[in-house]
């Protein structure tokens, strides 16, 4: 297969490996071992390509996981913060 058919024709991309099976910690060492085997150069264009794909699917994944973290963590710290903001929300104010 050539680059032009490569970068032409759209191709199923199997998801990440089971993302919600796997811990936060081992889909970023999933991750990590991507970046490396994209980094080394040993990859031919389209299992690069692969690998980019599913290296951005678990980026998006973990990030999503760390905003949830985030947002559990203020309102942990800021509880009267965040009932605030739910009555802005609903036309709670004045």
């Amino acid at each position: 297969m050539s680059s032009e058919d490569i970068l032409s024709k759209p191709e199923e991309v199997s998801e990440p490996e089971s993302l919600g099976d796997a811990g936060f910690a081992e889909n970023l060492k999933r991750l990590e071992a991507i970046v490396k085997s994209l980094e080394s150069g040993e990859l031919s264009l389209e299992d690069s390509l692969k690998k980019f794909e599913e290296g951005i699917k678990l980026a998006r994944y973990l990030e999503s996981i760390l905003d949830r973290a985030e947002r559990k963590v203020e309102q942990i710290l800021n509880p009267e913060k965040s009932r605030d903001s739910k009555g802005e929300e609903s036309g709670g104010g004045i």
